[in-house]
């Protein structure tokens, strides 16, 4: 196979294996089913999808090289903004489930956490994939830049398997907007972090605050709305920063080998 078609191997797979495990979840497995069975069938079919991502890292790739070598501090600032917002965001979400929890049975607990392993699961693959693997060179003529948009276009696609789980068509488009920004800031903030850790425990506490809202009946702060602006923000700033970069070293290039 030819090494750069292998970047695209952990996508379909992925995509088969959610697409197909949450059809048939969804729309076979979910007749004379509990909301917990349900919830339990979902998280076997993340763990699947896990496993093989996992497999395909170690035997292909290595961790180091997917975006998991020492973190740049230096550009740990531009996460700032998404560390404060996901505080906020957590604070008052346990804050509910502490004023609410006397209400709880052992099945919502139960709930509770295994949304929250499956959402880390969900976080730790698609960051490994679309800010990890998607963004490895191949060889040295790979441009870093055509990487970017690559990783951000499937990102933004990938949600389309949203569809088998019966969502409205007007829905998954709306999400697949709303994952494109959210891809177009963290593919330069990876860059910039060089390590997936940060963006990974964002992502994944951002999804189990949204699923399990639904789960306890938990209206999120206003302010989440902010991830939108702070997408663009971010976003376009490390994408110029990063343009810039490449240019330098383009000419840096061309300059040395006409010395040569």
């Amino acid at each position: 196979m030819n090494d750069k078609n292998k970047k695209f191997v952990p996508i379909i797979i992925y995509i088969i294996t959610m697409g197909i495990g949450n059809y048939i979840n969804s729309n076979i497995l979910s007749k004379n089913r509990t909301d917990f069975e349900i919830l339990v069938v979902s998280f076997i079919i993340q763990l699947i999808g896990a496993l093989a991502i996992v497999y395909i890292v170690k035997k292909y790739y290595g961790w180091r090289n997917i975006g998991f070598s020492k973190i740049n501090f230096k550009s740990i600032i531009w996460f700032i903004p998404y560390l404060i917002l996901i505080t906020l965001i957590l604070t008052d979400f346990f804050k509910y489930i502490y004023t609410t929890s006397e209400s709880f049975t052992n099945i919502m607990w139960a709930k509770l956490g295994i949304n929250f392993i499956a959402t880390l699961l969900v976080g730790f693959c698609e960051e490994v994939i679309f800010r990890g693997i998607l963004l490895t060179k191949v060889n040295s003529k790979d441009n870093i830049l055509k990487l970017m948009i690559l990783s951000t276009f499937w990102f933004s696609i990938i949600h389309v398997v949203n569809i088998f789980m019966g969502m409205p068509l007007g829905a998954v488009f709306a999400q697949m907007i709303y994952s494109g920004l959210l891809g177009f800031s963290f593919v330069s903030l990876a860059i910039k972090l060089n390590n997936l850790w940060p963006i990974i425990a964002f992502h994944s506490l951002w999804n189990f605050v949204g699923v399990s809202s639904v789960l306890v009946g938990y209206k999120s702060l206003n302010i989440s709305s902010l991830i939108l602006v702070l997408n663009i923000i971010v976003g376009t700033i490390l994408w110029i920063s990063i343009i810039k970069q490449e240019k330098n070293k383009t000419i840096s290039i061309n300059e040395t080998r006409k010395l040569t």
